[in-house]
C-alpha cells in the first residue's frame, strides 16, 4: 500500500523524542557501569551519534561492546516507534 503522505519529523518540531532517548541512553549507561545524571548526558552526547556516544562513555569506563554500539539505539528505535492506522480505519 502505498502512503498518502510521508511527514518528515526534524527531531523536537513534531515529536520530541530527547527525554525517552536520554531516559534509556542513561539506563543503559548505568548498567554498563556508568552514571551520569541528564544534565551530564546532554553535556556530553546532545547533538553526537549513537557511535560517538559509545566511544567516548568506553573513555569513560563504560563496559561497551566493541560494535560501537550501547544498545541503546535498538530500545530507542522501539520506544519511538509509530506504527500509523490506515486512513480506512481513521474514517471509520
Amino acid at each position: 500500500m502505498r502512503p498518502e503522505l510521508v511527514i518528515f519529523d526534524c527531531d523536537g518540531v513534531l515529536v520530541d523524542s530527547e527525554p525517552i532517548t536520554v531516559a534509556l541512553l542513561r539506563e543503559d549507561l548505568v548498567q554498563r557501569g556508568l552514571d551520569l545524571d541528564h544534565a551530564q548526558i546532554d553535556r556530553l552526547f546532545t547533538g553526537g551519534t549513537m557511535r560517538g556516544v559509545s566511544m567516548q562513555a568506553a573513555e569513560m569506563g563504560a563496559d561497551t561492546p566493541s560494535t560501537g554500539s550501547t544498545g541503546s539505539t535498538t530500545k530507542c528505535t522501539a520506544a519511538l516507534r509509530w506504527a500509523p492506522r490506515s486512513s480506512r480505519a481513521q474514517r471509520q
